[in-house]
C-alpha cells in the first residue's frame, strides 16, 4: 500500500514538473516485471521476483524526451546461516534521457534509455534492521507498441547497478540487477 502511494505521488509530483511541456507529448505508463537480482548472495536469500512501478517519460524532440520513474520489489526470504525469515524492499526512483527510434506514426518503436537514481533498501529480519540508500544508475531498452491513440503496451529489458552500505556494516551489497517486464502507457 505504502509503494503504491509512493508511486502515484512520484506520477502526480512529475505531471506538475512537466506542466509546461504537455503539448511536447507526455507518456505515462505502469509497469510489472521480473527482477532478478545481480549479487550472488541476495540471489541466494531472496531468488528473484516481480517488481511494480510507473514512469513518465516527456517527449522533447523528434523521439528524445526526458524519463522518470519508480518501483518497487519487495520479497520475504531465509538468512544464509541461521535460516531465519527476512524481508527486504528495494525503491529505485530514477530519471534521466530515452530515445525512440524511427517516426511518429510507426506502429512498433524500438526505444532506449539511460538514467541515474536514488536506490532506497530496507532489510529486516529477526537478527534487526538495516537500511540505506545510494546512486546509482539504470539502463533500459524496449519495443513500444502503439494499440490505437493514445493507449500502448511496452515490452522492456532493464539493468540496474547500485553498491549500497548498510548501516552498521563495512562491506557494500550490490542491489541492482536484470529486469524483463510489460507495461501499458497512455501518451497524450
Amino acid at each position: 500500500m505504502k509503494s503504491n502511494i509512493i508511486s502515484a505521488a512520484l506520477i502526480v509530483l512529475l505531471m506538475v514538473i512537466a506542466g509546461p511541456a504537455w503539448s511536447a507529448g507526455v507518456m505515462v505508463e505502469a509497469r510489472a516485471g521480473y527482477f532478478s537480482p545481480q549479487d550472488a548472495v541476495f540471489r541466494q536469500v531472496y531468488k528473484h521476483g516481480p517488481a511494480y512501478g510507473s514512469e513518465i517519460t516527456v517527449t522533447l524532440t523528434r523521439g528524445l524526451g526526458f524519463w522518470f520513474g519508480a518501483e518497487v520489489f519487495t520479497k520475504k526470504g531465509l538468512t544464509t546461516f541461521t535460516q531465519e525469515a527476512t524481508k527486504i524492499q528495494l525503491i529505485p526512483i530514477y530519471g534521466g534521457l530515452k530515445y525512440e527510434f524511427g517516426a511518429r506514426a510507426w506502429v512498433v518503436k524500438p526505444y532506449l534509455g539511460a538514467a541515474v537514481g536514488y536506490f532506497r533498501y530496507q532489510e529486516e529480519s529477526v537478527i534487526g534492521s538495516a537500511s540505506s540508500g545510494a546512486v546509482g544508475f539504470v539502463g533500459q531498452a524496449g519495443l513500444l507498441f502503439r494499440a490505437f491513440a493514445p493507449l500502448h503496451f511496452d515490452l522492456y529489458f532493464r539493468y540496474s547497478s547500485c553498491r549500497v552500505t548498510p548501516s552498521g556494516e563495512t562491506e557494500s551489497t550490490q542491489i541492482g540487477g536484470y529486469q524483463g517486464g510489460a507495461g501499458i502507457a497512455f501518451r497524450f
